[in-house]
């Protein structure tokens, strides 16, 4: 029997998930970042994403899981409960440009997480007469406490006490006396023998619990964007990037970050990003997975695709023609607080009635939107100050529109003396018209059209070169449709707005791409479309000739063919690739998406989580292609890449197989390249399937790992 439910009567739920207990334990949405954190077997400790997208809600709910799973081990430590304002305004008045300020940083780091795992260990051993540690690790402990116990107790006051207290002594002393005494106070020790003893109680205490998780989070509290705060949290990023491969695969970190912190470290070169890319997760969302993440708050007890069903009651089945999951997606920003907000808007909308009409859903969206130029202000003034007035610049153009227009608009705007005097900050740093538009795209402010797919995409990047290959390759855009209303709109002008029947899809991750259901408006599956194509790719392979001339016609055949055969495990292609210092190219890489095998393995074990691909249009690559492929995986810090050539069978031959193990073991087994030949092509297009074309790589693989590349 259908249950009955009124929309006035549902609990959607505290926007902020870490503060509401039973959301978190009871209609939790296992999103990918969550099944990514869970299942990594190295570790992805950075945890990047807008406000209000779900970090400390994941936070949270690894914490409650942890209490209820004796194999599992939760430990929080919140920069915010102790004052590391204070901390990093007295660090600033000791350095100096003379002075080893990453150093100083990094010990602050280090011994913060160290004393709080002494910690951990130390209330462990106390509570539980079963948990037996080594002498080793206890005698590490012990001199810890004794030499450091300032660290130990730095979630109170301590750490700031001892650091108070140098201060004042060294305005007596010569500077260079001070450092050296500041050196003597921060790390009175090596304390390299606590991490190895850390490391191998991990590794062999069969009492311990098999995972222990170390939370930090509360970052973005009271933080600013000064140098200091800046280099201070990029030594954190360093520190934990360290302690991740040190500690060992039983000890998983867990930074939360703040999209915006984490653009102005990128931004400002106070972390080098292709360097710590592989260990980032950036928390993102679809329509989809949020009208399911809303579905887990107004059913929890029921099956996900039974409470969907309910929540489609709730809510008209379309407007204008469109889904009403795909409508909302138009309009709310991809993050969970949106679809928070916006549902308990809705509930007080709808008043007394059982459930929402038409008009109910568009005056809400209206009233959305119109707060969406402040909102866009708190959360990206942070690094781009007056990034709302230059949105705001944007009103009046068409739905799609030119580059040159936008450009255009965005000169007029830095010549305006009213907007030079409003946004001064944002004009010193990012005066130029085409950095402002690729910062509009960057913070997904402007979509980026498809022709072909008659869609926009709407991205979230930090990387400059993937940034600037999107903004080189698009020519038409779009403002997106949340910041089109800046004011208060009556329900008739929202419904113009999205009346056209030909208004392109908004994609707002790459994800979306996927054609994972028939359109209804194909006249042809998907099935039969995709054999078509693999059907072409086939023919269009015997037309390419061999030889450099025809090089470029071979890289755009390679790429269709990766898209087609691995559909949803690879996704984002991009070709030719410039670095900013604009001395690299990067001929074709993919963001990997896939969760089976090799990709979980390449992704987990080998932490790439982008493939790089280097096409040859030759029988035999050359030395300098290996040289080229090698140097462009090592500025990408990528351990896996893909040679593909027009070898004439499926393994590769002696010449070419003794160069990829050539690759392999010089670079200490850490740079794997997989040679992908013209056969192998063929038989992977001639499948019907993306499961066997999978499977396929899979036997490739293994073979090139247990085979081929070692002696």
């Amino acid at each position: 029997m259908k249950q009955n439910l009124r929309m006035p009567d549902i609990d959607f739920g505290q926007p902020e998930a870490e503060h509401d207990h039973n959301a978190i334990q009871q209609a939790f949405y296992e999103a990918e970042s969550w099944k990514s954190i869970i299942t990594s077997s190295s570790g992805l400790p950075f945890v990047v994403g807008r406000k209000g997208s779900g970090k400390s809600a994941l936070a949270a709910r690894l914490e409650i899981q942890a209490d209820e799973d004796s194999e599992c081990s939760f430990l929080k430590i919140v920069p915010s409960e102790f004052r590391h304002v204070e901390i990093r305004e007295l660090l600033g008045c000791l350095v100096n440009e003379s002075a080893p300020w990453q150093y100083i940083y990094r010990k602050v780091w280090e011994g913060i997480v160290l004393g709080q795992l002494v910690r951990h260990f130390s209330s462990c051993a106390q509570t539980n007469n079963h948990l037996k540690l080594s002498p080793q690790l206890m005698s590490e402990i012990k001199r810890f406490q004794d030499q450091c116990g300032f660290y130990v107790n730095a979630l109170d006051d301590a750490l700031s006490d001892v650091i108070t207290q140098y201060v004042r002594d060294a305005a007596k002393k010569t500077h260079q006396l001070a450092l050296v005494e500041l050196r003597q106070m921060l790390e009175p020790y090596n304390w390299q023998s606590l991490i190895t003893a850390l490391r191998l109680e991990f590794a062999q205490n069969t009492h311990l619990p098999r995972r222990l998780f170390i939370g930090i989070d509360g970052l973005d509290d009271h933080w600013d964007s000064s140098p200091a705060s800046l280099y201070f949290l990029a030594q954190l990023l360093g520190v934990t990037k360290v302690f991740t491969s040190s500690l060992g695969s039983s000890v998983k970190f867990l930074v939360c970050l703040r999209d915006n912190i984490f653009r102005a470290l990128v931004d400002t070169k106070s972390i080098e990003y292709d360097k710590i890319e592989s260990l980032v997760i950036n928390l993102e969302w679809n329509s989809r997975s949020l009208f399911e993440m809303i579905a887990r708050r107004v059913a929890p007890q029921k099956k996900l695709d039974d409470a969907v069903m309910l929540l489609r009651d709730l809510l008209p089945e379309a407007i204008e023609g469109v889904a009403i999951d795909d409508y909302l997606g138009r309009h709310i920003l991809p993050r969970p607080r949106d679809y928070i907000n916006f549902f308990r808007m809705l509930q007080r909308e709808c008043n007394d009635q059982p459930r929402a009409g038409d008009g109910h859903v568009t005056d809400v969206l209206a009233k959305y939107c119109s707060n969406r130029l402040i909102d866009l202000e708190n959360e990206f003034g942070f690094i781009y100050p007056g990034i709302s007035r230059c949105v705001a610049s944007l009103n009046g153009l068409p739905d799609l529109f030119e580059k040159d227009t936008l450009i255009e608009r965005l000169t007029f705007l830095c010549a305006d003396q009213a907007f030079r005097t409003e946004a001064p900050e944002l004009l010193a740093h990012y005066g130029q018209p085409v950095v402002l538009g690729r910062i509009l795209v960057s913070i997904g402010v402007i979509g980026l059209y498809d022709r072909n797919r008659h869609a926009l995409r709407f991205v979230h990047e930090y990387s400059e070169s993937r940034v600037s290959a999107l903004w080189s390759a698009t020519r038409q855009f779009a403002v997106h449709p949340v910041y089109r209303f800046q004011s208060s709109l009556s329900r008739e002008s929202l419904e113009t707005s999205v009346r056209t029947a030909s208004a392109p899809a908004i994609m707002t991750q790459p994800v979306d791409y996927l054609p994972s259901r028939d359109n209804r408006k194909d006249l042809e599956p998907i099935k039969i479309k995709t054999l078509r194509k693999r059907e072409d790719l086939l023919a269009d392979l015997k037309a390419i000739d061999k030889g450099q001339q025809h090089f470029s016609r071979y890289e755009s055949w390679v790429r269709s063919t990766m898209e087609v055969c691995f559909m949803g495990d690879l996704m984002s292609a991009e070709s030719q690739i410039v670095t900013a210092d604009r001395d690299k190219r990067f001929e074709m890489i993919f963001d990997i998406a896939g969760v089976e095998s090799p990709w979980a393995e390449i992704k987990d074990k080998y932490r790439t989580h982008r493939l790089l691909v280097e096409c040859k249009n030759t029988d035999d690559p050359s030395e300098s292609d290996y040289l080229k492929l090698l140097r462009d995986m090592n500025s990408l810090d990528l351990a896996v890449a893909f040679l593909a050539y027009r070898g004439p069978k499926r393994e590769p031959e002696n010449k070419v197989r003794t160069r990829l193990r050539d690759v392999y073991l010089n670079n200490g087994k850490n740079r794997i390249i997989i040679a992908l030949s013209e056969q192998f092509f063929e038989w992977i297009l001639i499948k019907k399937s993306v499961e066997k074309c999978r499977q396929n790589l899979n036997a490739l693989w293994r073979d090139h790992l247990e085979r081929w590349l070692i002696k």
